[in-house]
C-alpha cells in the first residue's frame, strides 16, 4: 500500500507545479461539494462495524473508520498531509491526503494532473472509470498489477482532498475488509480553513450524559441505540455549522 500513498502524492506535488507555472486553471472551479449535503448524506450509510466519527487533524477530515482497523501512520510534508487507516492483514486501506494549494484548483484538475503524473510514473496503471456522484464528488477507479484504487477528490477555495480505498490485487481478495473500506471513505467529511474541528463526546461521556428514557417508552433498545444517538448528535451539531 506504500505504493499508493506515493503515487497520490506526487498527484499533489505535480498539481500545485502545474497551477503556477501554467496557469491555465487557477481560477476555475467546478461545483462545490457542499458540507450540509456531505452530512445528510451519512443517514444512508450503514455504520456497521465502523467507529464512531473520529476527527483527523492532520488532514482536517472527520471519518468513521473501521472498528478493527489501525492507523497506519501521518505524512507530513510541506504541500500536503497523509494519513491511512490499515485492516488486520494489510491488504485493504483506506486514506486520505488533505494540501493547502497555492492558488485554487478544481478537483477535476486535480485528477487531471493526477491522471498524467502516474501514466508517467508507472507502465501498469490504468484507469478504469471516472464519474462525479449527486453530491458532487470526483471519484475515480484504477489499477495495476499489484493495488486496485477507487476515491474522489474534493476541492474547496485553497483545500484540496483526495480520499481512497486501496486493496492488494495480487492477494486472495477479502470481500468483508473491501465492503467495510467502500463503507468508510463515504462517511468523510472534510473541515475547510477557517471552520473549527467539531468537538466530538467520547461515547462514554454520552452514555453517564443522555437522559433518562420516558417511562412509556420500552425497557429495553436495540443494540445499536447508543450507536445511533451518537450519530445523531453528530449530525445535528455539523447541520448547524453549516448553516
Amino acid at each position: 500500500m506504500t505504493l499508493v500513498l506515493r503515487n497520490y502524492s506526487r498527484i499533489l506535488l505535480t498539481s500545485c507545479a502545474a497551477v503556477f507555472f501554467v496557469g491555465l486553471v487557477g481560477c476555475q472551479s467546478g461545483p462545490a461539494v457542499e458540507t450540509h449535503r456531505l452530512i445528510e448524506h451519512q443517514a444512508l450509510i450503514d455504520f456497521s462495524g465502523l467507529r464512531p466519527p473520529e476527527v483527523a487533524a492532520d488532514v482536517r477530515m472527520q471519518a468513521s473508520v473501521p472498528a478493527s482497523w489501525s492507523l497506519h501512520g501521518i505524512e507530513k510534508r510541506s504541500l500536503f498531509n497523509h494519513q491511512q487507516w490499515k485492516s488486520p492483514t494489510a491488504r485493504t486501506a483506506v486514506g486520505v491526503i488533505y494540501a493547502r494549494l497555492p492558488l485554487p484548483l478544481s478537483a477535476d484538475t486535480l485528477l487531471w494532473f493526477g491522471r498524467q503524473q502516474y501514466a508517467k510514473s508507472s507502465d501498469d496503471g490504468k484507469e478504469t472509470a471516472r464519474w462525479t456522484d449527486e453530491l458532487g464528488r470526483r471519484w475515480f477507479e484504477g489499477e495495476t498489477t499489484k493495488y486496485h484504487c477507487r476515491g474522489y477528490a474534493i476541492a474547496s477555495g485553497l483545500d484540496a482532498w483526495i480520499v481512497y480505498l486501496g486493496y492488494k490485487v495480487d492477494a486472495p481478495p477479502e470481500p468483508l475488509d473491501i465492503s467495510l473500506g467502500a463503507r468508510c471513505i463515504e462517511t468523510f467529511i472534510p473541515v475547510k480553513s477557517g471552520e473549527s474541528l467539531p468537538i466530538l463526546i467520547p461515547a462514554q461521556q454520552q452514555q453517564t450524559a443522555e437522559p433518562a428514557a420516558p417511562a412509556t417508552q420500552p425497557a429495553t433498545q436495540p443494540s445499536t441505540a447508543g450507536k445511533a444517538g451518537q450519530m445523531m448528535q453528530f449530525l445535528k451539531q455539523k447541520l448547524t455549522e453549516s448553516k
